[in-house]
Order: C-alpha cells, then sequence, then structure tokens
C-alpha cells in the first residue's frame, strides 16, 4: 500500500506540474487505473490478459513481454525512481541518484563513473561482482515457486557430506557447494549466484581470482540465516564501497522481489573505467536504448558463458561497456533526463488523457461523485491528494486500507470494502 500511495502523491503532483492547463479546480475529472508494487500482481490463471482496453499505470516493474498485458504502461517504481522524476517535474533538476560524484552540485551526486575515479579498464579485476539483500523473487508469479535455503534438512546435509572431505581445510565449503549444487534448480536467482562464487573459489587455484564474486552484504536482510553458511564461507562477503566496486571489471544484476534491481543497474552501469566520451543524442529513445544494452549484455544465457565470453572478447568488452557508462552519463544530464521524462512519462500521459472522456459527456447529468457513490459501484476513497505539492495526500479510507492489507492485496481472501 505504502509503494501505491507513493505513486498517487508523485502522480497528481506531476500530473499538475506537466498538464496545468488540464488540471485546475474548475476541470473535469481524470480516471485512470493505478498499480504499484515490485512487479505486477495479477492472476496467473487469467494471463495473458489481452482483453484489457483502459490503460493501467503500473509503479514498479513490468512484464518483458508486453502482450501478456498490452494495457500496461511502466511508470517509475516508488522510491528513489518516482521522486527524481517528480524533481524533475518540479525545478527541471536531475537528482542525485542518477549524477556522477562530487559533481559540485548539492546535493553530491551518487554515481561512481570509474574514469573519474582514475580508473583504467585494463587494470580494473576481472571478477563478476554483486553485493546486494538475499530477497524473495516474483513471490506470486513464479510456479513452482523458488526458496531460500533454509531448511534444518539442507544444513544437515552438509554436515554429512563433510565425512566426505576428511583431509581438506575447506570441507565445510565443499560439502555445502556439493548440495547447493543438487537444490540449484530450486533456488532463487541470488543463492544459485551464490552457488557458482563457491565452486568458482573451490575451482580457483592458488594465485588465482574466481571468476565469480556474487554474495550477500553482511548484516543484510536474513543475516541471522546465513550464520551457518558464512560458517563455512559461503554465501557472506565483505562490505565493499560503491567507489571500490567500480574497481571491478564485470557486474551482474540479480533479480530481486520486482525481477529485477532498478537502483543497482542503474549504479553499476557507469562504473566501468573509460576515456571520456563527446555526449550526444542516443540514436534511439533512452528507455528503449537501456533495454537494448542489457540484452546485449545478456549473452549467453549462463553468467560463467558471459564472463567466458568477455574475457575472450575484450575490445568488445570494453565498448560495451563504454556505450553503458556513455549513457548513464547522458542520463544524468538535463538533457538526456529531460527526454527521458518526455518518452515514458508525458507522451504516455499525454495520450491517456487526450483519449479520456468525462462522465458529463458519456452520462449527462452525471458527475464522478455519483458514479463512485451509486449503489452498484465497489469503489470506496481511501486516498486525498491535492496535488499541489509532493506530499500532499492523506489516507481517508484506513479501515478499508487494514482489510485489504491484512489478505495481502486481496490474494488470499474476499475483500469487501464497500460500506
Amino acid at each position: 500500500f505504502q509503494k501505491l500511495l507513493s505513486g498517487m502523491r508523485h502522480l497528481s503532483f506531476m500530473l499538475r506540474r506537466t498538464f496545468p492547463e488540464r488540471f485546475t479546480p474548475s476541470s473535469e475529472e481524470f480516471a485512470v487505473a493505478m498499480a504499484s508494487g515490485d512487479y505486477p500482481h495479477v492472476d496467473l490463471k487469467k494471463m495473458p490478459h489481452v482483453a484489457g482496453i483502459a490503460p493501467v499505470l503500473q509503479f514498479g516493474s513490468v512484464f518483458r513481454d508486453a502482450t501478456l498485458y498490452p494495457n500496461m504502461i511502466a511508470m517509475p517504481m516508488p522510491g528513489i525512481h518516482v521522486g527524481c522524476f517528480a524533481e524533475w517535474a518540479d525545478v527541471h533538476k536531475v537528482c542525485g541518484a542518477l549524477r556522477p560524484m562530487h559533481d559540485g552540485e548539492k546535493p553530491n551526486g551518487q554515481l561512481a563513473f570509474g574514469n573519474e575515479l582514475g580508473m583504467e579498464w585494463d587494470n580494473l579485476k576481472p571478477q563478476v561482482l554483486w553485493r546486494g539483500t538475499d530477497f524473495k523473487y516474483l513471490d506470486m508469479v513464479i510456479r513452482p515457486k523458488l526458496k531460500m535455503p533454509f531448511d534444518d534438512s539442507i544444513f544437515k546435509l552438509i554436515e554429512e557430506r563433510k565425512v566426505a572431505y576428511p583431509d581438506d581445510d575447506q570441507q565445510g565449503k565443499r560439502a555445502a557447494a556439493n548440495v547447493l549444487r543438487e537444490k540449484y534448480n530450486e533456488l532463487v536467482p541470488r543463492w544459485k549466484g551464490v552457488v557458482m562464487t563457491a565452486e568458482a573459489e573451490l575451482e580457483a587455484k592458488d594465485g588465482e581470482l574466481p571468476w565469480a564474486n556474487i554474495k550477500f552484504a553482511a548484516h543484510g536482510k536474513r543475516a541471522d540465516k546465513h550464520t551457518k553458511f558464512e560458517e563455512v564461507g559461503v554465501a557472506v562477503g565483505e562490505y565493499i564501497s560503491v567507489q571500490d566496486q567500480a574497481l571491478y571489471k564485470y557486474h551482474t544484476d540479480i533479480a530481486g522481489g520486482g525481477g529485477t534491481t532498478w537502483t543497482g543497474t542503474s549504479s553499476k552501469l557507469p562504473m566501468a573505467a573509460r576515456p571520456a566520451l563527446p555526449s550526444h543524442h542516443p540514436h534511439e529513445g533512452t528507455a528503449r536504448a537501456v533495454r537494448a544494452l542489457c540484452a546485449h549484455l545478456a549473452r549467453p544465457e549462463r553468467p560463467e558463458g558471459q564472463y567466458d565470453w568477455a574475457e575472450g572478447n575484450p575490445q568488445q568488452a570494453k565498448e560495451i561497456a563504454d556505450r553503458a557508462t556513455e549513457f548513464m552519463r547522458y542520463l544524468g544530464t538535463p538533457e538526456g533526463f529531460g527526454q527521458l521524462y518526455e518518452e515514458e512519462f508525458v507522451e504516455p500521459l499525454r495520450r491517456i488523457i487526450d483519449a479520456y472522456r468525462p462522465i458529463s459527456t458519456v452520462n449527462p447529468g452525471k458527475s464522478w461523485t455519483d458514479v463512485l457513490d451509486s449503489e452498484d459501484s465497489n469503489m470506496v476513497r481511501v486516498i486525498e491528494c491535492s496535488g499541489l505539492a509532493k506530499r500532499s495526500c492523506a489516507v481517508i479510507g484506513k479501515e478499508a486500507v487494514e482489510r485489504w492489507k491484512n489478505c495481502r492485496g486481496g490474494y488470499f481472501c474476499d475483500v469487501e470494502v464497500k460500506k
């Protein structure tokens, strides 16, 4: 609900700022369906959903295959991302989350660009790096559900397997890697990365860097459940600052709750060291350009295959890194973010606004409040926003909201919200 509330308050503010002539105290109503969350919460039995006509603004990740829900329109994720859009709507300023560190502006930028930190491509560590939290993966839309390996039976198996390596000082790690490999297909993606890292560390010869360094941040989410794995040198890694992460040649985005990590991807793209290149307009739209870039990076499917390809094709790998860095540098300029805002917010909302027909034009003599309050309506007022400021909303239907939240958005019981 908090993400939906965030999407609503930012949307009302951005609409007033971006379309001031349409949204005035005397304007006709504008009704649009909204959703929010790490990913679309849908009924799998009704997918693909091809009969929808009215647009649905999804504040969060959407399906990569647009044919699954053609009328769903991607909006920025609540949090940093939608906040960046609102800041642009308000003062036409690029937010710190998308600007370089030490850029002289206030607040400071947060992105680590390798070349600005004095790093050279050939001197970077040839490892695939990832640090993050232990999180579920698309919990409501993946069947069968993928798991985290916290069953007591798994720890029991690890103890039993240790006897197979009596003279090995890494018997615990070998036993854990062996057991987790057997469970590999059942694991969430981040734990698959843990398995690959443990195996890479065991296979690395003295003096060699393992190809993978994919671990959970110490003291992060579910840290208490990582203790037994940490004791055998698996799953948990040392803290690495954003600047130090830029010392690594390869980075990966491992899916979390919403199938991706929005902030993780945007923070990693600029890290590759590269000479400064002149900024220019991407030939494609900004969002389409980054999707194409990520698709290019995704060959072949297995991470170790990607690593082998990059090490075997260093010039092409560097060119990909250069384009990623250039893209993020452009996105952090007023010109670049302005283009993103126009393409991904203004244009789709303008089409919806132009197509919308107020209640009074299709049902003369009636208003939107008449429809809302009618006997056959299943809607209830829960939030009121003025849109005059970034934080202008109040929750007015707390009882209905609590019932909805207790049913996890209506998944596990029938929610009757109409009084």
